[in-house]
């Protein structure tokens, strides 16, 4: 009996891999704009504040979605886009920041 036991926690073990490995590919291959990011400022953030917080970054802003809601589409450098977002979330400033998947911009 401890051999089927063994052999079931094998199986599930490389159930559990294989339903891990696809979730993670699916994310890799996730569609979104290459190079830029959303990012939704606190309501009590100036405008010209944040411009001057994604300066200081070393960020550039390409345009105001919002001004009512202090939403902009930031430009990040390529390839480095989750990293900013996790960034940015960290931000005082920032309320929110995420991946551009509304397809403003070029897609690859």
């Amino acid at each position: 009996m401890s051999k089927i036991t063994a052999f079931l926690f094998i199986a599930a073990l490389g159930i559990l891999f294989l339903f891990s490995c696809s979730s993670s590919t699916k994310s890799e291959n996730e569609s979104f704009v290459r190079g830029q990011v959303i990012v939704d400022f606190l309501n009590a953030v100036p405008i010209p504040e944040a411009q001057t917080a994604i300066d200081d970054l070393g960020l550039s802003w390409n345009e105001t979605l919002s001004e009512r809601l202090k939403i902009a589409l930031i430009n990040v450098p390529e390839g480095h886009e989750r990293e900013w977002v996790n960034e940015l979330n960290k931000n005082e400033l920032v309320q929110a920041a995420q991946l551009n998947h509304n397809n403003i911009g070029p897609r690859e």
